[in-house]
């Protein structure tokens, strides 16, 4: 990679969800300076625990209760009633992901 050719977000599949992108930040900014590095990489870290905790809260305080409103209203085991839902949505998805 050529930092000196490369604009912040010159490829569209190289930025993430939130616009941030890691491939610039990873080989232009932190090869400067190795103390740079680690501070990237660690603030890297905890960004993805932060967004892992905010996944965890959001699957905690939304999907769980639903989940168990369906199983009660279907008699279903909680277990398979959530990997089969689970499962039923993601194949459903990956489906239309590579139909369009």
């Amino acid at each position: 990679m050529n930092c000196e050719d490369y604009q912040w977000g010159d490829n569209a599949d190289d930025i993430g969800p939130l616009g941030i992108d890691y491939l610039y930040i990873d080989k232009c900014i932190s090869s400067s300076n190795y103390f740079i590095h680690i501070i990237i990489i660690t603030l890297m870290f905890l960004w993805s625990c932060f967004l892992m905790n905010v996944m965890a809260t959001t699957a905690s305080n939304y999907l769980s209760p639903t989940l168990g409103f369906i199983c009660d209203r279907m008699n279903l085991a909680y277990d398979i009633a959530g990997v089969t839902l689970l499962g039923k949505y993601c194949i459903y998805f990956l489906f239309l992901y590579y139909l369009s």
